[in-house]
């Protein structure tokens, strides 16, 4: 399901926006790290789950840190 149009006005700040990004990534990236400990057996399905797992957190957690230093200004590419 599509978001809503809003209009221009009605939107948060660059640094604010990309603040509530790297909030609502870090909380996905912990919750995928937390799945970890459910998954059950050393078969080939579910080490190859555990990769494709922690793969997804550490590319979460990549962005993460990629809005945070755009919130920051913590970048030498975001810097005016």
């Amino acid at each position: 399901m599509k978001s809503p149009e809003l209009p221009y006005a009605a939107l948060p700040a660059p640094s604010i926006l990309a603040r509530e990004h790297r909030q609502r990534l870090t909380a996905l990236q912990n919750d995928f790290r937390d799945s970890l400990g459910r998954i059950d057996g050393d078969d080939e399905a579910a080490i190859q789950l555990r990769a494709v797992i922690e793969t997804a957190a550490e590319t979460l957690g990549g962005l993460a840190e990629a809005f945070g230093d755009f919130a920051e200004g913590d970048e030498e590419a975001w810097a005016d």
